[in-house]
């Protein structure tokens, strides 16, 4: 704006120029504020100050996820250097795979850092998000950058998932950009066994989706233990900095069972472990094993821990814990169908032969006689410390 003295009146004039000099200064403020000169109206000024008030907001025009080109919109003009404090903010068209930079009015590109004055990690910047930032000139040592205050980072898990498929039938080292992802799906690739995802120590939770797998996968630290994640199931785990722990128990898809070897239930096969209350205690109100079985065919029709069937003669036969018993206070109870209509049958203990903590045996009569029942199902109950 043009310097113009202060005038008296009836005595100095102000030559045209001046006056054009404050008339197209003031026109182009309501012009490029979006509004069109109208005679007889009086609140263009005031609305055209308005605008540029709060007109901060800016859009990504690059569409390059870790380099953002910003522009005020309709036409505003823009500022002629970076100042502390000067504050808009900015819709995204991509998620950022690393550290960021910005450029804005087409002055010197600066980094975009975290509170903290660090380089953004990926999905601290979503897609189709609006961010504000502010710009320090003190951050990046004083070389000036935008802090970032809406930063997302270990939120990625939200809306964020990466496929790992392991290249060779060996461990696999998740790489700097897999690391960063809040869910990783996990896919057989070259395994034909159980092997190790390894994960940085960086501290986060995080889901392995090992749901469409084949093979137990260990995710660990480079020296951690870590938690083996079964074919199968979902888990949620948290890096504490050195190791991998669980965040939550794993979960089958099937079912709400525990995979903690040391709470799992007698015999139930890996992923479809019954809850405990303790760890390494059993659940004393539970079968600890039952059968469905054939014993004319000797064949098994539904099971739990069992391991086999067998019969020594008609009406007597065994039965084979898959996990034995730790002592051979247990008992069997039966229900038999019976072999004709006008004779009761019943399933009885055997106590010709003496039972173990590995086997069972049991008889099957109708009236007096040894009979071999279509179906007979026996539950086992205690035998376990």
């Amino acid at each position: 704006m043009q310097n113009i003295p202060n005038k008296t009146d009836g005595i100095d004039t102000l030559p045209a120029i001046d006056f054009n000099s404050h008339k197209n200064e003031i026109q182009d403020l309501i012009t490029e504020s979006g509004q069109t000169l109208a005679i007889g109206t009086t609140d263009q000024l005031r609305k055209g100050v308005s605008v540029y008030s709060r007109s901060h907001y800016v859009a990504d025009s690059s569409g390059v996820a870790n380099t953002l080109t910003l522009a005020r919109p309709n036409s505003l003009k823009d500022i002629p250097a970076y100042f502390d404090g000067l504050t808009f903010s900015f819709s995204t068209a991509n998620a950022n795979t690393g550290a960021v930079t910005a450029t804005f009015a087409g002055l010197a590109s600066k980094k975009v850092r975290t509170p903290s004055d660090t380089d953004l990690i990926i999905g601290d910047i979503l897609a189709n998000e609006v961010y504000t930032v502010s710009y320090e000139s003190s951050f990046d040592t004083g070389a000036g950058a935008f802090v970032l205050y809406k930063s997302q980072g270990k939120k990625l898990w939200q809306n964020q998932a990466v496929t790992i498929t392991p290249p060779t039938d060996a461990d696999y080292t998740l790489t700097a950009t897999e690391n960063g992802y809040g869910r990783l799906v996990l896919a057989d690739g070259s395994w034909t066994a159980t092997h190790n995802i390894i994960v940085d120590n960086t501290e986060r939770s995080f889901l392995v989706d090992n749901s469409s797998g084949t093979y137990t996968a260990t995710v660990k630290t480079s020296a951690g233990t870590g938690i083996a994640v079964l074919a199968g199931t979902k888990v949620w785990l948290l890096c504490d900095g050195t190791n991998v722990i669980e965040s939550v128990s794993q979960v089958n898809n099937a079912d709400t069972r525990l995979n903690t070897a040391a709470e799992r239930y007698v015999g139930q096969p890996a992923g479809q472990e019954i809850v405990n209350a303790n760890a390494g205690e059993w659940i004393k109100n539970q079968c600890t094993a039952w059968v469905t079985l054939n014993l004319a065919t000797t064949t098994i029709l539904d099971s739990f821990n069992v391991a086999s069937i067998a019969k020594s003669a008609t009406g007597k036969g065994s039965v084979t814990f898959a996990e034995a018993m730790d002592n051979t206070n247990y008992g069997g109870v039966g229900f038999v169908r019976g072999a004709n209509s006008s004779n009761e049958t019943i399933m009885n203990e055997d106590f010709s032969n003496t039972k173990t903590i590995n086997t069972y045996y049991y008889t099957v009569r109708t009236g007096v006689s040894f009979a071999d029942s279509t179906v007979v199902t026996i539950f086992f109950i205690g035998g376990k410390a």
